[in-house]
């Protein structure tokens, strides 16, 4: 009998989707966290700002996530799997950039070769809920 794969993207995703569903709202020291690492992050810290996203990145906070990732994949110079599973969530919160990036991702491996996850969404599907979430906030107002 074999068993079944893990793949890490799916154990990275969980390492960071899990916390967020326990906690809806940061604490006063993951807020203070979020804050140092997005504006260490925007001064080009990335090194510095890391450890800070983290805290709010594991907490469930969808735009840290969204700048770890971020750092991440400058760091790396493409989309890692842990890159990959905090866009994903940072997306699942509604985060338009973090849409935007996962559908820039064309060039994965398992969609050149056509064998992707069938529960992995494509650059295409990723692209068309970013614009209907970004039409939707700005008849609304919030672009």
């Amino acid at each position: 009998m074999e068993k079944p794969m893990i793949s890490i993207r799916r154990v990275a995703g969980l390492c960071f989707l899990l916390p967020g569903l326990v906690w809806a709202e940061l604490t006063p020291e993951q807020e203070a966290a979020r804050t140092e690492g997005i504006k260490q992050y925007n001064m080009m810290r990335g090194f510095i700002a890391k450890p800070y996203l983290e805290i709010a990145a594991q907490a469930g906070d969808g735009e840290s996530q969204y700048y770890l990732a971020e750092y991440i994949r400058r760091a790396k110079s493409y989309i890692t799997p842990e890159a990959q599973a905090l866009y994903e969530a940072a997306a699942a919160k509604g985060d338009v950039h973090a849409m935007m990036r996962l559908a820039d991702k064309r060039e994965d491996l398992c969609h050149i070769m056509e064998n992707c996850p069938p529960d992995l969404k494509t650059p295409e599907q990723w692209l068309a809920m970013a614009r209907s979430l970004a039409k939707e906030r700005a008849s609304q107002g919030n672009a």
